[in-house]
């Protein structure tokens, strides 16, 4: 029920392997640490009740912000040119660019997902 006044957010649930109904160890391949999966579980919540956001973007935007995270954390001088890099950063035509978390998002913060249905 909604309180009129009070901003509310529709919430889609995912979980994690420990979550799961299923022996991690039977799944092939094998489910990775920063793996959630998407359910059909919706929710509306109040605003104030979320405690925080995070992304869930999918496996291959996941493996390029670990791979850019990797190359910034190197010393200036051994990380590679941005010209010589296998892909832009920054791809403007990239339409679920604004959806991505920035370089600097902690990787608590950052997970992969599979439709789990």
């Amino acid at each position: 029920l909604s309180i009129p006044g009070n901003l509310m957010a529709s919430v889609l649930w995912y979980y994690s392997r420990e979550q799961i109904e299923t022996d991690p160890a039977s799944v092939s391949p094998p489910i990775a640490d920063k793996e959630l999966f998407a359910s059909r579980h919706i929710d509306v919540v109040p605003l104030d009740t979320i405690e925080e956001i995070i992304f869930v973007i999918t496996f291959n935007e996941f493996a390029r912000y670990m791979a850019e995270n990797k190359i910034d954390a190197l010393p200036r001088a051994e990380r590679p040119r941005e010209d010589d890099e296998i892909w832009s950063r920054g791809e403007v035509g990239y339409p679920r660019r604004s959806l991505l978390p920035c370089e600097d998002t902690p990787i608590e913060l950052v997970s992969s997902s599979f439709p789990f249905y």
